[in-house]
């Protein structure tokens, strides 16, 4: 998994609550992976910090539509212009009062009549002015530490929406997988338009000549998946064309190296170009990577033969039992099976970064690999591809799955598991597939695997005692064991679980967390165990339902190690750990930081947002001397705060004192209100009680200087979505999560 901290655009408020507006939020990360926005969850593997939120959006002008808003689903663009109509010109507005029964005068109607057939002559119809500036805005830039804390990548975006020659292109849809064929990649990717470097104790956004330009690729090219070296040395991504009127031919990524120092850019694997399809690269070491790269000599794509071979044949002759929900974009026909392959199928090539010019070395033959990850000590790789016979009825995601140990060389050292097409997975909440799932390495150790297997065929409904067994495997032992002809090592078994496992958050020999959960009941358990101490059992921490937010303790945080991965942050190396949590509360969320003692199971608030501003923490900072403990005289982590009406920035909070008892703040960020059109909207938490006396709430927004006394009723947008809880507690829990402190926001 990889390390990160996203800050994004999120309302998360009750279930009667309506997604209106979302902001292009601040991307943070504080590790060398590609970004990702996984917060802190049980059956993840740990990040280095949790969501924060961003930048957010109000207007002015005259009021045109009331917005009230559900937190169980988000208005999409189209709808969110009808919102934005309160910025529309005189006409549109007199339009819409006519629509809404409040009448108009005639000549307001015939100039919106020859405006509307005029945009029609001209192909697509353009929204007002008012509101392209703010669909257009540009998007604020999505930012990442370098792991040794002293640099900030700044990456630039588009404006949200992408160009109609981007979205009308077409694409393969192939085993619930959609595909860019020209790219050799996932069709419809986000992209940024440019990279620079900012030292961390300059404020964001930086001015030009603090900014150190990423230079020498292509001019006006897109690019992707952006990750720093495990030292910060270098800066990988890829680069395309945009493919637009003028630009140069589309074509698969090609993968480039920046010098963090100098900001130069250079091309990487000569001719060669990345197939993304499933997998991009792995950063092994500092200096070294392995990338999936389209296949030499792959040819032209198959071409669907002009006559069928024979009819399509589904065989349910065996009459076993097989529930399946309704996937999409599955595959057809045999020819669809061959373009899958096809597109999906990828060699391995090893890279040493430094050597200019060089194509790297091929250390896999072509198969559809899914993911390749490195050891903690760079030293073996875990393998995963698909394999034949492909399915009609589910998608790629339940095919068969190969799962190999190699050296760092490609050399195969074990077959961990060969899983076959599973096509009857139970469509009951809980269920899973059979034999390993989970596959990783463990974040504390040099080179130990570890993974899951269910005791039950994956069916909820069947009885067992252990449900889960957790497995764990060291490298070293079985590369000796395949060295020396000896008969491999067994996994040893490192924990079992009664309900789902959902998987450990390692930190050293003496503490990991354990987590299982059931759906039917909603119970959630947390465990402590000592991996190098088995024999002692599990140790129950938590044990509560997950509905019931009120008494969420929180997640425990992460620390970056130096092997580039995160454990459990032990605090002062005691058993202690920093828990951060929502805060829910009835009168909304007040996010906190906790102290909580592992053994007496008590918690020391450290830190709580405190009201008019909603306020987050999230990575923490101050763990770049990664041999010793993370202390709380001087703990740093990043803060996000909003308001009502301002937008989120980012602080560095520092503690002090043995007790943490002081703090202080250190700007990071300092953007400007993306949409001040909208910087005035009137937000009101509505409270209500249903027919059968279930408490409720919902997020009303009214337009800038709406005065209902004066402009009447307006047109409203309301939208509900239904969840299923299973108490009342939990219930009323969900609905009662509205922050007063939440700055609203486009999407």
């Amino acid at each position: 998994m990889h390390a990160a901290c996203k800050l994004f655009g999120r309302i998360s408020v009750a279930a009667t609550t309506m997604k209106c507006f979302r902001s292009n939020g601040v991307a943070w990360s504080s590790g060398s992976r590609p970004v990702t926005s996984s917060s802190f969850r049980p059956h993840s593997r740990p990040h280095s910090g949790r969501v924060l939120q961003p930048q957010t959006a109000r207007h002015k002008q005259r009021p045109a539509f009331i917005c009230a808003k559900s937190d169980a689903f988000a208005v999409g663009r189209r709808q969110m212009l009808m919102v934005m109509a309160s910025t529309a010109s005189q006409q549109q507005l007199a339009g819409l009062a006519a629509a809404a029964g409040n009448g108009t005068a005639a000549g307001v109607q015939q100039d919106t009549a020859a405006a509307a057939a005029t945009q029609s002559a001209a192909g697509y119809k353009q929204p007002p002015k008012e509101i392209l500036d703010i669909v257009d805005a540009p998007a604020q830039p999505g930012l990442t530490f370098s792991p040794d804390r002293t640099k900030i990548l700044q990456m630039s975006r588009p404006p949200s929406l992408p160009p109609i020659f981007d979205i009308s292109r077409p694409e393969l849809k192939l085993a619930g997988v959609r595909i860019d064929a020209e790219q050799h990649s996932r069709s419809r990717m986000s992209y940024y338009t440019g990279l620079s470097i900012v030292p961390s104790d300059v404020l964001v956004p930086a001015a030009p000549e603090a900014m150190l330009e990423v230079r020498g690729y292509p001019e006006g090219a897109w690019l992707n998946y952006v990750t720093w070296s495990p030292d910060g040395s270098f800066i990988a991504f890829t680069t395309r064309s945009p493919g637009g009127p003028g630009d140069p031919p589309r074509g698969p990524l090609q993968l480039w190296v920046a010098d963090a120092s100098t900001g130069q850019a250079r091309p990487l694997l000569g001719k060669r170009r990345l197939n993304t399809v499933f997998h991009s690269y792995t950063w092994l070491d500092d200096n070294t990577l392995v990338a999936a790269t389209v296949p030499d000599g792959c040819g032209e794509p198959p071409s669907r033969p002009p006559i069928p071979a024979g009819p399509r044949i589904q065989d349910n002759s065996s009459g076993k039992k097989s529930q399946n929900r309704t996937w999409t974009d599955l595959l057809k026909d045999d020819h669809d099976g061959e373009l899958f392959e096809y597109y999906g199928s990828s060699d391995m090539v090893l890279l040493d970064v430094r050597q200019q010019g060089s194509e790297g070395e091929v250390i896999a033959p072509p198969r559809m690999y899914t993911e390749l990850e490195a050891s903690p000590d760079t030293q073996f790789l875990l393998a995963c591809w698909l394999e034949r016979p492909f399915s009609s009825a589910v998608p790629a995601g339940r095919f068969p799955v190969t799962l190999q140990l190699w050296d760092r060389q490609g050399t195969p050292i074990r077959q961990i598991a060969a899983l076959p097409l599973a096509e009857d997975i139970p469509i009951a909440f809980n269920s899973c597939r059979t034999g390993p799932r989970g596959l990783s390495w463990r974040d504390d150790r040099p080179a130990e695997l570890c993974w899951i297997e269910a005791q039950d065929g994956g069916d909820p409904d069947i009885a067992a005692s252990p449900r889960d067994i957790v497995y764990t495997l060291e490298a070293a032992a079985a590369a000796a064991a395949a060295a020396n002809g000896g008969e491999q090592p067994a996994p040893t078994v490192l924990a079992t679980t009664d309900l789902r496992c959902g998987g450990v958050s390692w930190c050293d020999g003496d503490l990991a967390l354990l987590y299982e959960s059931w759906w039917k009941t909603r119970r959630s358990v947390v465990y402590t165990l000592a991996p190098d101490r088995r024999e002692e059992g599990k140790a129950v921490l938590f044990d509560r339902s997950f509905e019931d937010v009120y008494s969420d303790p929180g997640s425990p945080l992460t620390r970056r190690t130096s092997a580039g991965t995160y454990i459990l942050a032990k605090v002062d190396g005691k058993r202690q750990l920093l828990m951060s949590g929502t805060g829910a509360s009835p009168e909304g969320n007040r996010p906190f930081l906790d102290l909580f003692d592992l053994d007496s199971k008590e918690a020391r608030r450290l830190w709580q947002s405190s009201p008019p501003y909603l306020e987050s923490v999230g990575a923490i900072m101050s763990d770049f001397n990664h041999d010793a403990p993370v202390r709380l005289d001087g703990l740093q982590l990043l803060l996000s705060r909003e308001s009502a009406k301002e937008p989120t920035q980012t602080y560095l909070i520092s503690f002090s004192g043995p007790n943490a008892a002081a703090s202080s703040e250190q700007r990071i960020t300092d953007f400007p209100h993306p949409y001040p059109q909208l910087k005035d909207m009137q937000k009101e938490v509505l409270r209500y009680q249903r027919a059968d006396g279930v408490d409720l709430t919902g997020t009303l927004y009214l337009p800038p200087g709406y005065d209902a006394a004066r402009d009447g009723p307006l047109p409203t947008i309301l939208w509900a979505y239904p969840r299923e809880y299973k108490s009342k507690v939990g219930l009323h829990a969900a609905h009662t999560c509205c922050s007063p402190g939440r700055c609203g926001f486009l999407g």
